[in-house]
């Protein structure tokens, strides 16, 4: 394969979403490749040029004018003033492709220069521009009769639709990230349109991640403290510090996670052991020494939670801080404390269908006492946040009342989002460690976007082993199998879909598995590849020589 001089115009670089998280990964590719690659981005760096190798960054500030799209996202309109940098550097570069990746200010101004200069375009789309228009119009069409709003919504998007088409039509090749929207696309411009789909770091996103003893600092769990130390995992003994021994001796947990069958090892002196009863559905705690032959079946040891006096609680191996010493006088033999949720009352229950504890899947170590129902991505309304509203309000009606939400991102309805939703952590932002393990916390991925063209952290999720819930438009339906990896379900069905895998933990556990080694196989190398081959075939096609990088 030959491999032309690519200046790439991204829309999106150093934000938190799937354009900026493509661009990046684009030029760690031509890095690793070492092939001949301008990167022409915004940002605040204080050297504008770089020129390491084979791979040069001009990185250009968004100015005074410039407004907010979104929390992280911004529109310079005087972006323009930066041409003669641009095109200072674009002559000593040498490119022999531009590719752009929208209809910001960098996309139109690397549209205009390519054709000034005469070189190829390739355009890539990223983001259902039309769609995410009318959702942002949407208090403006409430205010509109029925009939009319509806009508008003379908000429937005339709002139939208045209405008991104006839804008898309002066590349010589397109690229999208779903089969669907790439023939849609190659329709409405008569341009050829290949699949560029997305990879996933199958390292970073790992389930065992799941497995890690201190929670993050505001990620769901707690922090350890100086006498609240982390079990250490041996042959189903953890060993704790004695006074924390003495006040859980004999007390009765909610089985949170389940290990390997068989009877557990023998406890040394000032260990537990937690054992679970087959029939139980619990975890016992014991101080001394095992005797063999216990009447044991699925062991574990992180993720407890307790109905103790103090409400004191354990999660990913880690004694909250405060348990009194002797606090807790439970024995093995008295009913099973009950969740949190009914303790607070919230778990309602319609008449005929009694609210009860979905025993959670076992699945590993580290499981909650509640279900982990995620949600990663922009907390804004094209996102379709408000179903997540309608689910803590729908689930504890199909008898689901052990799960919480696990909210990771920021946005615009980030304050209406938490003001609605009383099972919730919000994070913020997350990157790297951080946000993969909150991924590998959760039981379920719930996306219910309608516009997402990919879904990014649907694939993550995946790769963390979570199985995922998604509408069936856009791309996320693309990236889940539905029955096998996760469920496609319209919205109405999303809280039925939740229910019924919480409620089947062996088909939960086979989704985890299913949905890993799918993730396993998306590639950003073999992403990459796909791009340049297309440049290579319709460059070739026009009788142009490329020089071998």
């Amino acid at each position: 394969m030959t491999f032309p001089r690519v200046a790439f115009f991204p829309d999106s670089f150093h934000e938190v979403n799937g354009v900026a998280l493509t661009s990046r990964q684009f030029e760690a590719f031509a890095r690793r490749r070492n092939l001949p690659f301008l990167c022409v981005r915004a940002g605040d760096r204080a050297q504008a040029v770089t020129e390491e190798g084979s791979v040069w960054t001009l990185e250009l500030p968004r100015g005074f004018l410039s407004f907010a799209l979104e929390k992280d996202l911004r529109f310079d309109p005087a972006y323009l003033r930066h041409i003669p940098l641009i095109g200072e550097v674009l002559e000593r570069f040498q490119p022999e492709l531009i590719h752009i990746t929208g209809l910001s200010e960098i996309g139109m101004l690397g549209a205009g220069l390519a054709h000034h200069l005469e070189v190829p375009l390739a355009a890539s789309w990223h983001t259902n521009v039309h769609e995410y228009l009318v959702r942002r119009s949407d208090w403006f069409l409430r205010l509109l009769p029925e009939r009319q709003s509806a009508a008003t919504a379908r000429k937005l998007e339709d002139l939208a639709l045209a405008t991104a088409a006839f804008f898309y039509s002066g590349a010589r090749v397109l690229f999208a990230p779903n089969p669907d929207l790439c023939r849609k696309l190659a329709e409405l411009t008569g341009r050829p349109c290949h699949l560029m789909s997305r990879g996933v770091d199958a390292d970073l996103f790992n389930p065992s991640k799941r497995s890690s003893r201190a929670p993050d600092p505001g990620v769901a769990g707690l922090e350890p403290t100086a006498d609240s130390e982390p079990a250490a995992l041996s042959e189903g003994t953890a060993s704790l510090p004695a006074p924390k021994l003495d006040a859980l001796k004999g007390h009765e947990f909610t089985r949170a996670a389940t290990g390997a069958n068989g009877d557990p090892a023998l406890a040394a002196e000032g260990s537990f052991f937690p054992r679970a009863p087959a029939d139980s559905g619990t975890v016992v705690l014991y101080q001394g020494t095992a005797s063999p032959g216990s009447p044991t079946s699925d062991f574990g040891l992180l993720g407890w939670s307790s109905a103790a006096p103090n409400d004191a609680t354990t999660e990913d191996g880690v004694l909250a801080p405060g348990l009194p010493e002797g606090a807790i006088e439970n024995s093995p033999g008295q009913p099973r404390p009950r969740p949190r949720a009914e303790r607070e009352g919230e778990g309602g229950g319609s008449p005929g269908n009694a609210a009860r504890e979905i025993p959670p899947s076992p699945v590993g170590a580290t499981e909650p006492s509640e279900f982990i129902l995620g949600f990663v991505g922009r907390l804004s309304v094209e996102k379709n946040i408000a179903l997540l509203v309608d689910l803590e309000r729908e689930l504890p009606r199909l008898g689901v009342i052990n799960f919480r939400f696990l909210i990771v991102g920021h946005g615009g309805d980030e304050a209406w989002l938490r003001a609605r939703l009383r099972r919730a952590e919000f994070t913020g932002v997350l990157r790297g460690e951080a946000l993969a393990r909150a991924y590998a916390r959760m039981d379920l991925f719930v996306f219910p976007s309608h516009t997402d063209t990919f879904g990014n952290a649907v694939l993550e999720a995946q790769s963390s082993g979570v199985p995922a819930i998604v509408t069936p438009d856009g791309g996320p339906k693309t990236i889940v199998r539905d029955g096998e990896t996760g469920r496609v379900v319209p919205d109405e069905e999303f809280a039925p879909a939740i229910a019924a895998i919480l409620a089947n933990p062996g088909q939960h556990a086979q989704m985890r598995l299913a949905a890993r080694a799918r993730a396993e196989k998306a590639n950003w190398d073999a992403v990459f590849e796909s791009v340049y081959a297309a440049y290579e075939l319709h460059l070739l096609l026009k009788g142009e020589s490329i020089a071998a990088g």
